[in-house]
C-alpha cells in the first residue's frame, strides 16, 4: 500500500515501550503494604471504570516496573483484545495486573490519543486477530503485539485526528445524556400522570379504557367534513384546530376514519 506523503509504518515495538502488567499471586494478595492495581475489566474504551479496584503488594522494583503515569496507554491483552484508554492520573499511586499491556511513548514519533484513534480503527479486525492467541479467551502476547504496523502520519496531522475524533466523541457523550435526561423527564411525567389519575379516582372520577366509551367504526369521512381530533395528555381528544391553532392533518380528509360514542353512537 503506498502512503501519503510524509507517511510511515513502524512497528509498535519500535514506537513504544510495552511493558505486560505483574502476574497475580496469593503472596502479593496476602503480604505487604497494598496497593490498588487496575485490571481488564478497568479498562473500557476511552475511560476507566475505578468503582472497583484489586489490590496486591509491589515490591519498590515493582513499583518502578509497573507504576502508571500520565499518558500511558493501557490496552487489555485478553477478552476484547486492544479495547484500551489513556491514563491520566485520576488515582496516584496505581499499577496493572499481567491482563494489561502498558504503552509509553518512547521516541516522540505517536501521541498516545492517535495510537488510541488507531487501536479503535482496527478492533475486531483480521490485522488485530493475526496477533492473537486463539483458545477459549484470545491473548495478545507482549512479543506479538510489537510486530503490528502502525500507519503513522506526522505529529501534526496525529495531533489534528485525534482532536477531531475526541470532538465526536464529547459531542456523543452530550447527545447520549441528553437522551438519558429525556428519558428520566418522561418516567417523572408518567409517574406524576398516574399518581394524578390514581387522585381523580380517590375524588369520586372513574376511570374507563378507551374501548368502553367509543367504538371503532370502519366507515371513512368519505365527505371530508368531520372534525379532526388529538389526544393531549393533559385534557384527552380535543379539536385539532383548536389546540394546536390550526389543521395539522392533511388537506384530504377521505380516508379518515370516524370515531363514534358507545352508548349513543354519535358522531364527534
Amino acid at each position: 500500500m503506498k502512503l501519503p506523503k510524509g507517511w510511515k509504518s513502524k512497528k509498535v515495538g519500535c514506537l513504544f515501550d510495552v511493558q505486560l502488567g505483574k502476574m497475580l499471586n496469593e503472596t502479593a494478595r496476602s503480604n505487604g503494604e497494598q496497593q490498588p492495581y487496575l485490571t481488564n475489566y478497568n479498562v473500557q474504551w476511552g475511560r476507566f471504570d475505578l468503582s472497583k479496584l484489586n489490590e496486591m503488594h509491589f515490591s519498590e522494583r515493582d513499583k518502578s516496573k509497573f507504576a502508571l503515569k500520565k499518558g500511558d496507554l493501557v490496552v487489555c491483552e485478553g477478552g476484547e483484545v486492544g479495547r484500551c484508554a489513556i491514563w491520566r492520573e485520576a488515582l496516584t499511586p496505581c499499577f496493572f495486573q499481567k491482563t494489561l499491556h502498558r504503552l509509553r511513548p518512547k521516541n516522540g514519533e505517536i501521541v498516545p490519543e492517535f495510537m488510541f484513534a488507531y487501536m479503535l480503527s482496527i478492533a475486531g479486525s483480521k490485522r488485530l486477530s493475526d496477533l492473537t492467541t486463539q483458545s477459549s479467551i484470545a491473548h495478545l502476547t507482549r512479543e506479538q503485539f510489537c510486530k503490528l504496523e502502525v500507519i503513522l502520519p506526522p505529529l501534526p496531522e496525529q495531533r489534528k485526528i485525534a482532536d477531531i475524533l475526541s470532538t465526536w466523541d464529547e459531542a456523543l457523550e452530550k447527545l447520549d445524556a441528553l437522551i438519558a435526561a429525556k428519558e428520566r423527564r418522561k418516567k417523572g411525567l408518567m409517574r406524576h400522570l398516574h399518581a394524578h389519575l390514581a387522585e381523580q379516582t380517590k375524588v369520586g372520577h372513574s376511570m374507563h379504557q378507551l374501548g368502553d366509551l367509543v367504538e371503532r367504526v370502519t366507515r371513512r369521512n368519505a365527505n371530508g367534513d368531520l372534525n379532526v381530533l388529538t389526544i393531549s395528555a393533559q385534557d384527552g381528544l380535543v379539536s385539532q384546530k383548536e389546540y394546536f391553532k390550526r389543521i395539522v392533518a392533511g388537506a384530504d380528509l377521505s380516508n379518515y376514519y370516524q370515531i363514534g360514542r358507545a352508548s349513543c353512537r354519535e358522531r364527534v
